[in-house]
């Protein structure tokens, strides 16, 4: 079931992780210079909400082109916290952020989301899942995006 998750949601965020040099995406704005606990707990809850035009708004997605039904209820199935403290933003309007994901069959796995700029907000542009978090190493809950993960 890891490959399972692991390639829907790299379906959906082949969709999305062209777009991170999309000049039609770019705002000619400055790109926001920090990600706060509240903006990775407002991302984690829409890309866990089940609702496609929600999720669709957490990921840059251009006009016309659509997130697969299938990414979008795998993400609703699983329990999201992202670390706003982990943020890292570069000079090419793109950050990382770092988080947990939990899935149903694999527990909590570690999880780096890619962002880019769209019209002066951060967006997704690929959610890259890693290695399972050990139980020692984590007593976030996992029934509901946290806004924190563990050290």
């Amino acid at each position: 079931m890891v490959a399972a998750v692991a390639g829907v949601i790299a379906v959906g965020a082949a969709l999305a992780f062209g777009l991170m040099w999309w000049p039609k995406n770019r705002s000619a704005e400055d790109p926001p210079a920090s990600f706060t606990s509240e903006q990775a707990s407002a991302l984690a809850t829409a890309l866990i909400s089940g609702d496609k035009d929600q999720v669709m708004t957490a990921f840059a997605v251009p006009a016309g082109q659509e997130l697969p039904d299938e990414l979008v209820m795998t993400l609703k199935d699983s329990a999201l916290s992202l670390d706003g403290e982990s943020f890292v933003a570069y000079e090419d309007e793109t950050a990382t952020v770092e988080g947990t994901m939990t899935l149903a069959d694999q527990g909590m796995v570690l999880v780096t989301v890619y962002l880019t700029t769209v019209d002066g907000q951060w967006r997704v542009a690929d959610i890259e899942v890693g290695p399972p978090v050990v139980a020692s190493e984590s007593a976030v809950p996992t029934a509901a995006p946290s806004t924190g993960v563990p050290a």
